[in-house]
């Protein structure tokens, strides 16, 4: 089976990674969702292993990991004014991403999960 093929037994896998995307994108008015979201990709992901949901899994999974290290990077450069606007940044990134994954799964078409922007 290819990789944009979604045979029956993964069927029931669809709502609940559409629901880590809608976690991701409710983190910006929902503390911790973006966490709840990831400790959920993360125990989903072996189930799917080598498929178009597997992909996503794992699209998730980096950008949340990529929006805490540049969190993290931001904070440590408030004191000199610049860790707002790498904060700003991240959180387009991060948002961009959510997004467009959403869409593109909702497409049933693949994410590269090796990618750094989208």
């Amino acid at each position: 089976m290819s990789q944009n093929q979604i045979g029956p037994e993964l069927a029931p896998h669809k709502t609940f990674i559409i629901v880590v995307y809608i976690l991701y994108i409710a983190s910006f008015v929902v503390p911790f969702a973006s966490i709840a979201g990831v400790i959920m990709a993360y125990v989903k992901r072996g189930e799917v292993v080598g498929t178009l949901y597997g992909d996503h899994l794992s699209y998730l999974i980096k950008t949340f990991w990529m929006a805490l290290i540049g969190g993290i990077v931001g904070a440590l450069l408030l004191f000199i004014v610049i860790g707002y606007f790498v904060w700003v940044a991240v959180g387009i990134l991060f948002l961009v991403r959510s997004i467009y994954g959403l869409i593109k799964f909702s497409n049933n078409e693949p994410v590269d999960p090796a990618s750094w922007l989208i």
